[in-house]
């Protein structure tokens, strides 16, 4: 009896969580995204921090476009021989404080120094001095920031991650930043009611908004992966 092949070109695309080489109907928003940041790529060091807000519905594609944006900013910058290290973070699986959220990102960029006994506001600066003393830069996505904000709030943590990431600057006055921007991916604008004044000020105004698909959209997403997926004639 022959032997008949799958009809699975690649089963993992099907997944969920896969992120596709290319994102139909999301060129425009990443090329804004780029448009914000890559004033870093010919003048490293030179530049001031960017923050930039993206924000949209469930199924949007607002963490599919951040992620696939940080994939090939960071290999643009090491094809420059830039040391750029894009991290992103996920605020909803296992992050509910400025704590776990800053040694998540120790443990990512210096897991060597990570598993000692800071602070939150300890493992900030060690963050930022390690990067100072490598060197190398740091693009942070944040993804899910509202439901994190909202988690520390119900805490009444002292201080506040946009507060902490958009001041960084401050620790050392008049010297540009190793951390290169901060992306912060939410549903909606309204997590910034929740911020206090001096928070929603250094936030800025950078967003970029994602509108849901509609059905033709859809429709031409289903197909790209399908095509990704399936063997031709399947």
């Amino acid at each position: 009896m022959p032997r008949h092949r799958s009809v699975f070109r690649n089963r993992d695309s099907l997944f969920p969580r896969h992120i596709p080489d290319s994102l139909p109907h999301r060129e425009y928003h990443t090329r804004m995204l780029r448009a914000l940041l890559e004033d870093f790529l010919p003048k490293p060091g030179q530049i001031s921090q960017r923050i930039v807000q993206v924000l949209g519905s469930i199924g949007s594609g607002k963490s599919c476009t951040a992620y696939r944006f940080g994939i090939e900013f960071e290999k643009e910058a090491r094809a420059r021989r830039i040391p750029l290290e894009v991290v992103h973070v996920s605020c909803k699986v296992g992050i509910d404080s400025r704590y776990a959220l800053y040694q998540t990102v120790l443990q990512k960029v210096a897991p060597e120094i990570a598993s000692r006994g800071y602070s939150a506001n300890e493992m900030l600066r060690q963050l930022v001095n390690h990067l100072r003393t490598t060197p190398k830069y740091l693009l942070l996505t944040l993804d899910d920031v509202d439901y994190l904000i909202r988690m520390s709030k119900e805490k009444k943590e002292e201080g506040g991650v946009v507060f902490d990431l958009t001041r960084l600057n401050e620790m050392f006055l008049g010297e540009y930043q190793q951390v290169v921007g901060v992306i912060f991916i939410a549903r909606d604008s309204s997590f910034k009611k929740l911020l206090d004044p001096s928070e929603v000020s250094t936030l800025g105004n950078d967003a970029i908004r994602m509108p849901s698909y509609d059905s033709a959209q859809t429709m031409d997403i289903l197909k790209a992966r399908v095509d990704v997926s399936f063997r031709g004639g399947a």
